[in-house]
């Protein structure tokens, strides 16, 4: 046997070179789309058959329900079984007090960041918001017959909701028309909205300056209400009855003849001419939701072409953007969809000009923001402001002009 034999060769071969695949760009998150409106107009030929249902079992609901015919059957079928829970294990975040002028005001037991959830809450009653005025019988006798089917609880808790319409306790179609806040539609084949009464949230007062935004999702059969902006402890949470960019005028309006009060909030106690000029930036915050389904669909195409026309200033997208975030906290009338619609949009353009503390901060604010709206992706946003560069538009803007 011939010496070294056994040695190993001194020449190795390089390992097997791995396929190097390309890192996927972080996403901004796509801001969620504005649901389409619901029709308000009534066909009277529809012949409106009720029904009363209480407890669904097979879907865990304990609330009470008055629904179109064939409204329980479509909740079956489309609807999948909740997390069981009943209105009487309800954990309580407020504490109830009287305050002058406002009847009963919600008072939080603890501090809240803007998107922080304060509460949700599992309605315990359930009506169409439409009746057919020359139906027999009466929506009156109707909404009477439902309620005296309530368990005897469910009935004093009901009972206890304050009545702006008459002191009559009997009176439950002023109980119902005090308290109750829209849901939308149901599954069914009528198309139209239902609204839902809560122990705690339809407790919770009016201000068209709310400090909280309330949300009714369909899945879990529960609304949410969640801090828009910070809130201290023992401060009390407001949300808004009316269409937040309607004018003084129209808000007011609204309240006094729906919920009997005139508002003496900080908007609706401006002197005429600072009135005037509140009126003026809601209306242009309004037009601007207004076109917000079509803006969804259009700004990508703007984005480019900025990119590439040098000739555009480095603001021409940032600027209209930035200038609608900014009237919304001038006038402290917040709407997430309309503020994440910016920000995406802002976003997207300041990843361009490769200006990544501008990024940084404004993602970080629409992580807590986009936990507003239950179908956002606020997890999302936190992988931007953690990584601005990865992002697909980042310093697009910027190459552009080299």
């Amino acid at each position: 046997m011939k010496r070294g034999f056994l040695k190993a060769n001194n020449k190795v071969a390089p390992p097997a070179q791995a396929e190097v695949k390309p890192l996927k760009p972080v996403p901004i998150p796509v801001s969620p789309r504005v649901p389409p409106a619901v029709t308000q107009v009534i066909n009277f030929d529809i012949p409106f058959s009720m029904q009363v249902v209480f407890q669904i079992r097979e879907l865990n609901l304990f609330t009470h329900l008055l629904l179109y015919a064939g409204t329980k059957e479509a909740m079956l079928k489309e609807l999948q079984p909740v997390q069981v829970e009943s209105p009487w294990s309800l954990s309580n975040p407020f504490v109830l007090r009287k305050v002058p002028g406002q009847g009963t005001g919600a008072f939080t037991k603890n501090a809240y960041n803007p998107g922080d959830l304060i509460l949700d809450e599992r309605p315990i009653f359930v009506t169409p918001q439409f009746f057919n005025p020359q139906s027999e019988p009466s929506r009156e006798h109707v909404l009477k017959l439902a309620v005296d089917e309530m368990s005897p609880p469910s009935k004093e808790l009901f009972g206890m909701l304050y009545n702006c319409k008459t002191n009559d306790p009997k009176d439950v179609v002023g109980i119902i028309g005090t308290n109750a806040l829209g849901i939308g539609r149901l599954p069914g084949p009528y198309e139209y909205d239902y609204a839902a009464l809560f122990i705690l949230i339809s407790r919770i007062n009016h201000s068209c300056i709310p400090n909280a935004e309330y949300y009714w999702d369909l899945k879990t059969f529960k609304s949410y209400i969640v801090a828009s902006r910070p809130i201290a402890a023992d401060e009390q949470v407001f949300i808004a009855y009316t269409p937040i960019f309607e004018s003084r005028a129209e808000r007011q309006k609204v309240l006094r003849e729906k919920y009997a009060f005139t508002c003496t909030c900080a908007s609706c106690s401006l002197p005429k001419d600072l009135s005037a000029r509140s009126d003026v930036k809601r209306k242009i915050l309004a037009s601007a939701y207004a076109k917000l389904n079509q803006q969804q669909k259009e700004h990508e195409r703007a984005l480019k072409q900025w990119i590439e026309d040098l000739s555009l200033p480095d603001d021409h997208i940032l600027k209209p953007a930035r200038f609608l975030m900014q009237l919304m906290e001038e006038e402290q009338a917040f709407d997430s969809s309309l503020w994440l619609v910016q920000a995406e949009i802002a976003c997207k353009a300041l990843c361009a000009l490769s200006d990544r503390a501008g990024v940084v901060e404004l993602a970080q604010k629409a992580s807590a923001y986009a936990k507003l709206v239950l179908s956002a992706d606020h997890v999302g946003w936190k992988k931007v402001a953690a990584a601005p560069e990865k992002t697909e538009w980042w310093g697009l803007r910027k190459k552009a002009t080299n």
